[in-house]
């Protein structure tokens, strides 16, 4: 909690990159996975944990859904909050005050991975979930060809990520906490090549943040800030709460 409450953990978000931009990609990655669970639920209630500066339950909203959030760091939340007041939640999961089997869908996007304890924290959620709620994870897939291809110089081995998982892993800590995995698919997300610069610079990895940035001299301008999606080894799955599970401790 006190690690993304640090004023300076965000700031890689509008450093040197426009907040627009940001938003734009991420609205636009949220506006694909929120459009994937309509054939199983036309709206109701949703959470976003790690909700951030809301971009997931403002896209959801125009979707009909009414939204949720639970942002662990408290600088984000105050601004957040001012958006969506009591609809944002405060802290870890662990010691919020959410309302049980309240959601009709909760999703977890690039957190799941955040956790001390994933079978812990997934059953805590299946606590949050109406029976029949869904469950929407967009997590680094270490089974991926980008884990496999970069190894130790994967871009998403970070210091703040504390489990990694393989579809298989997941989908039996999933079975463990009460769910069923209806979907799988090799994750997308919308980004730009200045994007991904910027993220390169601030996450440094040896050889690859090198290439991009020579890369980036070379793309004609205006080039470089064209939206396309982009698989970087992560994984959407989709589960259905199936059975109640009492708290894990």
């Amino acid at each position: 909690e006190e690690y993304y409450s640090n004023p300076h953990y965000y700031d890689y978000w509008s450093d040197n990159i426009s907040d627009k931009t940001i938003e734009g990609l991420k609205k636009t990655t949220y506006s694909y996975y929120l459009f994937k669970i309509k054939q199983y639920l036309a709206g109701g209630k949703y959470l976003d944990i790690g909700c951030g500066l809301g971009y997931a339950m403002e896209t959801a909203i125009k979707l009909g859904w009414q939204s949720y959030g639970l942002e662990v760091s408290s600088k984000i939340a105050k601004i957040t909050q001012k958006k969506f007041g009591k609809k944002i939640f405060v802290g870890l999961l662990e010691k919020s005050k959410i309302p049980r089997k309240f959601f009709n869908l909760i999703s977890l996007f690039d957190v799941v991975e955040h956790f001390n304890n994933p079978l812990k924290c997934l059953t805590l959620i299946n606590n949050l979930l109406v029976k029949d709620g869904y469950l929407m994870i967009v997590t680094p897939d270490i089974n991926s060809l980008t884990a496999k291809l970069f190894r130790t110089y994967w871009p998403h081995f970070l210091q703040e990520h504390l489990t990694y998982f393989s579809y298989i892993t997941l989908k039996k800590t999933l079975e463990k906490s009460g769910f069923e995995t209806l979907y799988y698919e090799s994750a997308k997300k919308y980004q730009n090549f200045e994007y991904i610069v910027h993220r390169l610079k601030t996450y440094p990895k040896p050889i690859l943040t090198t290439m991009v940035k020579f890369a980036d001299h070379l793309i004609p301008e205006g080039v470089g800030q064209k939206m396309f999606p982009l698989k970087t080894g992560e994984m959407f799955i989709l589960a259905r709460k199936k059975k109640d599970i009492s708290f894990y401790k």
